[in-house]
């Protein structure tokens, strides 16, 4: 292993910043100061109420008097305009700061207005040097860095019961969309609302997509071939999301709109942007110069090379947003985006004769409020398509570390996706994803009632989880795993310790199993019972379903509940044991909505062996709000057969352990027994003393 001094790595780390800071130079290369100009004349500026401005304890922290968007789509111009009161000092604290995003590679910041409305009297607040402009980077943490700054403006001197009001507008439009529109706009907040006004003006058709109760527009033709769209909500309630509600899911009204009238119009948009380059890449085959005319394990090596060796780092500002890196300067650099890097091996396939395309995801599902969104904006990743044989595959190079064959590569559940490729006119529905399965096999090494407890625990993961496991380890020290996982089991068996170092077995290759075995030494293995030292028990309990099985609580929903299947882990513990134990068989099997749950109970007198399994597997990524209540009422039920309890009685001359029903048990039955006894020393001593007289 090749070692980096110090002195290499700063110069490692001088070159990725210097790659980031010839990025920002070209961001800032262009004007990013904020404008202060009117209101341009095609804007109608909603008015605003404030008669009925009155303390409002009890009613939240802001009070959202208007929300007011207005888009020209032939002057590339968006006006927006908000009034917001505080009600509170948590509202003084939200309203206080005005924040606007925008990309100066296209896009322009223009203020309008910036006031204060306090006792009927309007105080204005806007001077344009009191602006601040960074650049935030909320992506940082996904290595993906898009270029956009923050306008920032510190409001002083706000106080509870003021209106804050101010306006502005964002002038330009991402240089790939050629002219054409599409937006999102919500009629509903988490908030009430008092006012909430969208306005359109177009050259175009627009085609709407509603969710909940968007309302239909008022249309206006105002001749010059402009038309007008207006949407006018008033005393808009506010929508509380359920807990654990689905990512994808919307509850609000909306309303979305697009000039692009079906997917083919979207794929030709874009399409363009992912022409193969004319040079062949000479990395092809210097990577298959030994895969002897195999063409699957020559499509498995090139996925492997985007996936493993090209590093995931987006620089994203402006037209790069939207179109792809060129090929070979991703390989040159090793690194890029989702779709540098499915650009990037949907030519190095193509190359080879594979068919192959980049397909636009949306990482939070497709079945809510992008399924329909005929625009650009309903995808957020890239991922590829290939077909080989005849047989339609999909890969995710953003994923490293995967493993298997061809057909066995993991693909997370994204659902839907569309292909760049020529003619390409609907969305392809996306296969499942696996099932996501985890084997964990424990074994505790009973060998007598004084002595430590030898534990053994392999677990086998499979498919996506062992891509996850195999990145983990490669990222992670030896020492920091194993610390980690001691204090796992530590919540249960206080003083346990290693028994040797954990030891890895990887398979990447045809069955992609990657499988972790630990060992340890429990001391004080058997705890005293409360009524009696001299009675023993312990308690045997599958730690790794503890996050699927205590599900987060809900009260009664109108929202779907996620999951987050597919999913299944399998936990079997066995306990070998050094002498024979009173052990009943037993089966349980639990199902609901999305889930199914199987426990089972088995003992071997030959070889003094327990075994308990525990099989809980989640079908469906989420369920239906009517469907919740029966689900946590069946895991509250789940939660009382996780335990399994082994008891050992001191008492008896003979002892016979007994297993899995705790002290009630053992004391109702020692109760009982001494019950017994008594009434035959009373009758005993009854009949004596009739003899006697």
């Amino acid at each position: 292993m090749i070692k980096l001094s110090r002195k290499s790595k700063m110069r490692k780390f001088n070159i990725f910043l210097f790659i980031v800071i010839v990025f920002n130079v070209t961001v800032f290369a262009l004007p990013t100061e904020v404008t202060v100009q009117k209101t341009s004349s095609w804007v109608q500026p909603q008015k605003v109420n404030y008669d009925s401005i009155t303390e409002s304890y009890g009613k939240g922290s802001i009070r959202n008097y208007l929300i007011d968007r207005q888009f020209n789509t032939r002057a590339s111009e968006a006006y927006y305009s908000y009034s917001f009161q505080a009600l509170s000092l948590d509202g003084v604290s939200e309203i206080s700061d005005i924040d606007i995003s925008f990309d100066p590679t296209y896009q322009k910041l223009v203020f309008h207005e910036v006031s204060i409305v306090r006792n009927g009297k309007r105080i204005q607040q806007l001077e344009k040097n009191e602006f601040r402009i960074i650049q935030r980077e909320t992506d940082m943490e996904r290595k993906i860095y898009n270029g956009r700054v923050s306008a920032i403006l510190n409001l002083k001197d706000i106080r509870i019961n003021d209106v804050v009001e101010y306006s502005f507008t964002i002038k330009g439009q991402h240089p790939s969309f050629k002219g054409e529109f599409f937006k999102t706009m919500y009629l509903q907040y988490s908030e009430p609302t008092d006012k909430i006004a969208v306005r359109v003006l177009t050259d175009r058709n627009l085609h709407f997509n509603y969710f909940n109760e968007g309302s239909e527009p008022t249309i206006t033709n105002l001749g010059n071939g402009l038309s007008e769209y207006k949407w006018l909500e008033r005393n808009v309630e506010g929508v509380i999301y359920d807990d654990n509600t689905p990512s994808g899911h919307n509850s609000y009204d909306v309303v979305q709109v697009s000039t692009l009238e079906n997917w083919e119009e979207v794929a030709k948009l874009l399409q363009p942007m992912y022409l193969l380059p004319k040079k062949p890449l000479s990395i092809v085959d210097e990577l298959l110069a030994n895969s002897g005319q195999d063409k699957e394990l020559e499509i498995t090596k090139l996925i492997r090379f985007v996936q493993d060796e090209i590093r995931y780092l987006g620089l994203e500002g402006g037209i790069e947003s939207y179109k792809p890196s060129e090929p070979n300067l991703v390989v040159e650099r090793r690194f890029g985006d989702c779709k540098d890097k499915s650009f990037l091996l949907a030519t190095m396939l193509q190359q080879i004769g594979v068919e192959a395309y980049p397909m636009l995801v949306n990482t939070a599902g497709g079945e809510d409020l992008m399924l329909k969104y005929h625009s650009p904006y309903a995808f957020d990743h890239c991922v590829l398509y290939l077909n080989y044989n005849n047989t339609d595959y999909f890969v995710d190079p953003t994923i490293g570390s995967q493993g298997g064959k061809l057909e066995d590569i993991s693909f997370p559940n994204y659902e839907y996706g569309l292909l760049m490729k020529n003619g390409e006119k609907e969305l392809v529905n996306l296969p499942d994803a696996d099932d996501n399965l985890i084997e964990t096999v424990e074994t505790f090494y009973i060998t007598s009632m004084d002595s430590s407890v030898k534990l053994e625990v392999v677990s086998n993961y499979y498919g996506s989880t062992a891509d996850m496991s195999r990145r983990k380890f490669q990222k992670t020290s030896l020492n920091k795993i194993e610390k980690s996982y001691l204090d796992y089991y530590a919540v249960l068996y206080p003083d346990i310790r290693l028994n040797g170092n954990i030891v890895i077995e990887d398979d990447r290759g045809d069955e992609n199993v990657f499988i972790v075995k630990e060992y340890y030494v429990i001391d004080n293995f058997w705890m005293d019972e409360e009524v009696d030292s001299n009675l023993k028990y312990c308690d045997i309990y599958p730690l790794m379903l503890e996050d699927w099985i205590y599900v987060p609580e809900s009260s009664k929903r109108s929202m779907p509940y996620y999951l987050g299947g597919p999913v299944r882990r399998v936990n079997t513990t066995i306990i070998d044991l050094f002498e024979p134990w009173d052990v009943e068989p037993e089966q349980l099997s639990i199902e609901g909505p999305g889930f199914k749950y199987i426990n089972e109970v088995e003992y071997s007198k030959l070889k003094n062996k327990i075994t308990i399994t525990h099989d809980y597997e989640l079908l469906e990524r989420d369920i239906t709000a009517q469907e919740s209540d029966m689900f946590l009422e069946k895991h509250e039920d789940i939660k009382n057969h996780l335990h399994f309890y082994l008891n050992y009685d001191y008492n008896i001359v003979n002892p016979k352990p007994v297993n899995n029903d705790s002290t009630v048990l053992i004391t109702v039955f020692l109760t009982v027994l001494g019950g017994i006894g008594a009434i035959f020393f009373f009758l005993y001593k009854n009949w004596s003393n009739q003899k006697m007289i």
